[in-house]
């Protein structure tokens, strides 16, 4: 639940000595602020509720992709006879003879594709260790990588598989941000790289893992790596990624990041109105 800002300062500051306060010219300053403020609680309020209404807050468009990528999967008779057995056997997930997570994670083996994490998200206790709350059961994770080749990762909450994934901030997921990403990994010229770049300016944040996806592009397509110090191109990082590098592991990752700095130096020697550069 959103608070009035303007009710805070004005009503509920240290010791609420509002007319105490009347005497100081700051007062007046005070006012007018917590007035603009006001109107912009009320602003965002009403796009808050016109979005709910309208089912296009980030979390619903973030749903409907998700269902429009993976459509729901049928529950043949092969899948509801194997779950059943799964869970006469006593094997996890399930519990009390209900067959509704079986029935799930037959389908999951059956339809993910090999070497693909599986990420699931779930206070249910059959998807984690007994001996640690936050690992995913040994019976469950050993099959997912017998049989699939791959990782099988558990969250307890939403809010902590956002934040691994996405630096916490709320599903900032974008289908189109991850597309430009991807054809940036892929590109076959200095001046696709260059439109990519440019498209990719437009957007305000990435995440961590996105940061690491486009040094990756860097190391491995020289068609990238070959333009890094252009003055798009190193403006780019140094926006996005050169105040991650506290936070980015790999070696040639930070190698890239080096040369950034000294081109956007050099760039802003000669050119105050240059990026501002941020090391933290």
């Amino acid at each position: 639940k959103l608070y009035n800002p303007k009710n805070w300062i004005l009503r509920r500051g240290p010791g609420n000595q509002v007319h105490f306060m009347k005497a100081y010219s700051e007062y007046e300053s005070i006012v007018t602020l917590s007035s603009q403020l006001e109107e912009k609680y009320k602003s965002i309020m009403k796009s808050v509720n016109s979005d709910i209404k309208n089912e296009t807050l980030p979390a619903d468009r973030l749903i409907e992709d998700i269902f429009r990528r993976f459509p729901a999967q049928q529950t043949t008779d092969s899948i509801f006879m194997e779950a059943w057995r799964r869970t006469t056997s006593g094997n996890p997930p399930g519990k009390d003879h209900s067959i509704g997570d079986a029935i799930n994670w037959v389908t999951l083996l059956r339809s993910v594709p090999d070497k693909n994490t599986l990420h699931v998200v779930s206070e249910d206790g059959d998807y984690y260790s007994v001996l640690d709350e936050k690992s995913a059961h040994p019976f469950l994770r050993d099959e997912w990588k017998r049989k699939k080749n791959s990782d099988l990762c558990v969250y307890r909450t939403l809010t902590e598989f956002s934040r691994v994934h996405f630096d916490g901030k709320a599903f900032a997921f974008d289908t189109e941000k991850e597309q430009l990403i991807g054809n940036l990994e892929t590109s076959g010229s200095f001046a696709i790289t260059h439109q990519i770049v440019k498209n990719l300016e437009r957007y305000d944040y990435f995440s961590l893992r996105e940061v690491n996806r486009i040094l990756q592009a860097a190391c491995d397509n020289n068609q990238v790596r070959a333009i890094v110090t252009d003055l798009d191109v190193s403006r780019f990082l140094n926006r996005v990624a050169v105040p991650r590098i506290g936070d980015v592991s790999k070696e040639d990752h930070k190698r890239i990041l080096l040369d950034v700095i000294e081109q956007v130096g050099g760039y802003q020697e000669g050119k105050s109105s240059g990026t501002s550069l941020s090391t933290g």
